[in-house]
């Protein structure tokens, strides 16, 4: 979009140029100069923050499962020089500088497994209770 703006001030500002018919246009040329100028810089501005948009899609992208915290991971993979210039992260140089960002081997999660531990042979809660209140069973 802001791409046809410019374009389109830049052939009004040609044409202006190779046909002036007076100072009051002279004016106008003078706005849409300076409204060029700021679409300009507001694209370089754009493209800029796509770029940048882009590398962070990138390096979110190429993170290995297991990062506690992805955001983290990132600042500390920029402050390090371990984002590539495509915007992949280095894993090996950052995982063997940064290996407390990495999760251990994820415990297996049904509840239907247990504790792998036998059961206490003591008193239950509900025994104790009893007992605490002078219920004999």
């Amino acid at each position: 979009m802001a791409d046809q703006e410019t374009e389109t001030l830049t052939d009004e500002v040609e044409e202006e140029q190779t046909n002036p018919e007076g100072e009051a246009q002279g004016e106008d040329l003078t706005g849409l100069k300076s409204t060029l100028s700021k679409l300009k810089t507001e694209r370089t501005a754009l493209k800029a923050q796509l770029a940048e948009q882009k590398q962070e899609t990138t390096f979110f992208a190429s993170l290995p499962a297991g990062v506690k915290n992805p955001r983290a991971a990132r600042v500390l993979a920029q402050e390090f020089g371990h984002i590539g210039e495509d915007g992949t992260l280095d894993v090996e140089a950052f995982k063997a500088q940064f290996p407390e960002q990495f999760s251990n081997a994820i415990p297996p999660g049904n509840a239907g497994e247990g504790t792998q531990q036998p059961a206490s042979s003591g008193n239950s809660m509900n025994e104790w209770i009893r007992h605490q209140a002078g219920i004999k069973r």
